[in-house]
């Protein structure tokens, strides 16, 4: 005990140890104190409408690089002092007994970390009671305080253990620096960028040693809450075992054995540790990862409208039973029943090929027919052909797993909906990853689903003798921090942790959509349409939702609904249900907001008078001459023929039939 307080002793005693340990906890206490005045000051003004509380815990995040980077160096060079002081030759013959002063110095740095964090922690409960975090969070705050503060530090102080045996200090202080750069993006990322493909090797090599929060800049995901997942605690494994195993050896220095059987045991673990870290399975990253949803978009480098396919199938679906287990990842046995007679064909009841459209970041392992016969395949980004056996087939089964850290399922949270095909759907469909197309106009099939997932689920199927059943054109599964109360009211899901999901649901429940609908069918002199009664998901405000999604998409049973769904998303949502052509993506682009009264029409783009005559294409010139008849005889007139146009059921998208069309207008002025 004499020589665990001459430790710490020596600690208090070290000057740049105690100044940093001092600017820390100085550098904390300034930032958590005025972010907790600024939520209070927000709190206090606009009260339950102006203050998400995981906005509080996310901006808790930003100290983290702060925190890697003051234990490393504290930890660095409060296990230099025994080279510093001379004395780790004489502490190396003591064997068992002189190892036991690396362990004092251990302990006295978990004791510094723990009255770090017990501070940190107070923050978090002042501000979980002032703040009126909804009951829901309070596992975030555990999470927060036990992996961002606790296990983030003692990972910390294990990288500085592990750096302290590189013998040049100058050298362990350029290891440090270069450890810093690949732990924190903001450093790392122009870097990487900069070495073209060569980034890729820091990227794997982050992807095992970096344990700092992912996306701290990121709008953080109120159903998914905040990422704390296990390969973040794997990755600090790692640098426990890295940080400790010399400290171990030195305790078996007397021993060649030992410290042979120390040295494989610690590589056993790293292996263990290293696989949970590479093999994350489905997480929500967001954009500071090659992996992260903005990046997920590209398939082989290239970009998705360069594989987008459009190919209808030859075959009908009659449903779906599917047998699906969540925990890290999806995994999925996928029966596609097909319509009796298996093909459209009338002359025969076998095809060469069955094409299906399959979200890439799901593998498929193998797909056998009903009789058990493996058939071949190949999978083709989000496609998969399926080579026929020669024979009439009823039913195709595929085997397959994966996940997505866009429309992310694992044991914690779900967003599986039918805007990303995560089974398999008949033919060819165009699907572009960096915009989310809503599958209009499927034929309603049937599904039998088993789910195998911790907790409750939400789903836009009826739930029967533990099964999901029902019949509907896709299948819906949601799951994570949503107001389940809320939701058996109203059929609305809504977030504690996004208040702004609950002003979507009051537009959907006190009429105010369809009023403003009424104005919008009133300006652009259409007839009146009721908006559906239907089940309503609100999309999450994250920023990986926010880039890929659009705001509004309705299905036969269940509308996904964002923070920022207006009329004009409506508009646009029948507008690409009519289909998209030239004209429909013009008419959107000039759809004035809701102060239709004051469209200011003189600043309108003209591409003629800025592309080069070789660029300017017939949609160009399109886009110009809508323009000019706006000039001509006002924004309200134009629109409402367009409008009349684009949604009549014999519209025909053809470029020169628009142009045509628009020119008439232009001349009856």
């Amino acid at each position: 005990m004499k020589s665990f307080v001459k430790t710490i002793k020596l600690f208090l005693k070290s000057p740049q140890i105690i100044l940093a340990y001092l600017v820390l906890l100085g550098v904390s206490n300034v930032f958590f104190s005025q972010l907790y005045k600024a939520f209070v000051a927000e709190y206090e003004k606009w009260g339950d409408k102006g203050t998400d509380s995981l906005f509080f815990l996310s901006d808790m995040g930003y100290l983290c690089y702060v925190f890697f980077v003051f234990w490393v160096f504290i930890s660095y060079e409060f296990f230099r002092k025994s080279k510093e002081a001379g004395i780790q030759e004489n502490l190396d013959c003591l064997g068992v007994r002189g190892s036991i002063f690396y362990l004092h110095q251990l302990g006295t740095l978990m004791l510094a970390v723990l009255i770090f964090t017990a501070n940190v922690g107070a923050y978090m409960v002042v501000g979980y009671f002032q703040l009126h975090f909804p009951p829901v969070l309070t596992d975030q705050v555990y999470r927060m305080l036990a992996i961002n503060v606790f296990l983030l530090s003692v990972g910390s102080v294990f990288c500085g253990s592990a750096i302290s045996q590189i013998r040049n200090r100058f050298a362990g202080y350029g290891v440090a620096l270069a450890l810093s750069f690949l732990m924190i993006w903001e450093l790392l990322g122009p870097i990487a960028e900069g070495l073209g493909q060569g980034g890729n090797v820091l990227h794997v090599m982050r992807a095992f040693f970096c344990f700092l929060p992912p996306d701290t800049q990121a709008y953080p995901d109120a159903l998914y809450g905040l990422p704390f997942e296990s390969y973040r605690i794997a990755i600090i494994g790692i640098w426990i075992v890295l940080g400790s195993i010399w400290i171990l050896r030195k305790m078996c220095i007397r021993s060649k054995n030992a410290m042979t059987v120390v040295t494989c045991i610690c590589v056993v673990l790293l292996a263990g540790l290293g696989e949970r870290a590479w093999n994350r399975g489905s997480v929500l990253l967001q954009g500071d990862s090659p992996q992260s949803a903005l990046m997920e978009c590209l398939i082989g480098g290239e970009e998705p409208e360069d594989q987008a396919r459009t190919k209808e199938a030859e075959f009908e679906v009659a449903g779906y039973r599917m047998e699906l287990r969540i925990r890290k990842e999806l995994s999925a046995i996928c029966r596609v029943e097909l319509a009796e007679g298996g093909t459209k064909r009338a002359e025969s009841n076998a095809l060469e090929e069955y094409d299906f459209t399959l979200y890439h970041c799901y593998q498929v392992r193998d797909v056998q027919d009903d009789q058990g016969k493996k058939m071949e395949f190949r999978q083709e980004g989000d496609y998969v052909i399926v080579k026929g056996n020669g024979e009439m087939v009823k039913e195709i089964t595929f085997y397959y797993e994966g996940g997505s850290n866009f429309i992310y399922s694992n044991s914690h949270a779900c967003f599986l909906t039918g805007i990303v095909p995560w089974y398999p759907k008949p033919g060819f469909q165009e699907f572009t990853k960096n915009r989310c197309v809503e599958w209009l106009g499927e034929p309603l099939v049937s599904f039998d689903i088993g789910l195998d997932i911790p907790g409750e689920v939400v789903s836009n199927l009826e739930r029967s003798e533990g099964r999901y059943k029902g019949r509907t054109d896709n299948a819906l599964f949601v799951k994570g921090y949503l107001d389940e109360e809320y939701y058996n009211k109203t059929n609305i899901v809504c977030y504690p942790m996004q208040r702004a999901s609950y002003r979507t649901a009051q537009w959907f429940q006190n009429g105010k959509l369809q009023q403003t609908m009424d104005r919008w069918m009133e300006y652009l002199g259409a007839e009146k349409e009721q908006t559906a009664k239907k089940k309503v998901i609100c999309i999450p405000e994250s920023m990986a939702f926010a880039s890929r999604m659009n705001q509004y998409y309705e299905t036969n049973s269940y509308i996904l609904a964002g923070a920022g769904i207006s009329p004009r998303e409506l508009i646009r949502w029948r507008l690409e249900k009519k289909g998209r052509s030239e004209l429909t993506d013009i008419f959107y682009e000039l759809l004035p907001f809701e102060d239709f009264e004051e469209v200011d029409v003189s600043g309108l783009l003209v591409y003629r008078e800025i592309y080069e005559p070789e660029y300017y294409s017939k949609a160009d010139e399109l886009h110009d001459m809508v323009i000019q008849k706006i000039r001509d005889v006002g924004m309200q007139e134009t629109m409402k023929r367009i409008y009349a146009r684009v949604i009549a059921d014999d519209y025909e998208r053809n470029l020169d039939a628009d142009l045509e069309f628009v020119e008439t207008l232009a001349q009856n002025k």
